[in-house]
């Protein structure tokens, strides 16, 4: 019985852990700068390399988990060399424009290569750009979907939808400067693996007794928010 409580499964390298150590390091850097060992302005020019620890924290994850961890890598190395003078802010932003328009094209690829006509009453695929997009509907084999808002909004209402017994629906959001809002029927289970950049994503869902329904909501947010209720 001992030996079975001394075994200890090993720490794993999670966001949340990395995201933790860095919040140390930070506090470790101000007391060392207070008596006078190192100059904290110095090295907090490199708080970029947070952003690319998270983005290597979520590669360790499950395949499912790894949403957004490659967005993460390249903005932590792109203001990192922002900060350290190797490229200029219009640089940067040029590296920002061609991630967001990259992402926006992988995901209308993939998108448009899955399943067939007979599919598309029971997926979706929403655009908004400077403009307010909304779906909703009945639909008895809801399998997800796809939601871009970029400075819009996308309203997308699943109170009329279900989900198949052992099936889960998954829908990829993706908005910068912009806001999504999911309505989902009271006994369907979220699942939130969506990441946010300088975003929110908010669930106010109620967990239900009984689950008729798994949504797994993925994507990035990027100054702008996500909010999901019933």
């Amino acid at each position: 019985m001992r030996r079975e409580h001394e075994i200890r499964t090993a720490p794993r390298l999670t966001p949340r852990l990395v995201i933790g150590l860095s919040v140390m390091a930070a506090g470790a850097v101000l007391l060392l700068d207070q008596i006078g060992l190192v100059r904290a302005d110095n090295l907090f020019r490199l708080w970029p390399v947070v952003l690319i620890g998270v983005g290597l924290a979520k590669l360790t994850q499950p395949v499912e988990s790894r949403q957004g961890a490659f967005v993460w890598l390249i903005v932590g190395c792109g203001l990192l060399a922002a900060n350290l003078d190797i490229i200029r802010s219009r640089g940067l932003w040029a590296l920002v424009l061609m991630v967001v328009g990259a992402h926006i094209a992988w995901r209308a690829l993939g998108r448009g290569s899955r399943g067939s006509r007979d599919d598309i009453s029971a997926t979706f695929d929403l655009f908004a750009f400077m403009a307010g997009v909304t779906r909703g509907g009945t639909v008895p084999d809801f399998r997800g979907g796809s939601a871009t808002a970029i400075m819009g909004g996308c309203e997308i209402d699943l109170t009329q939808a279900t989900i198949m017994p052992g099936q889960r629906a998954v829908i990829d959001c993706f908005t910068i400067w912009g806001g999504i809002e999911i309505k989902v029927p009271p006994d369907w289970e979220v699942v939130n693996q969506a990441v946010a950049l300088l975003g929110g994503i908010e669930d106010k869902t109620q967990h239900p007794l009984e689950v008729h329904g798994q949504l797994v909501v993925t994507g990035v947010v990027i100054m702008g928010g996500v909010e999901i209720k019933n």
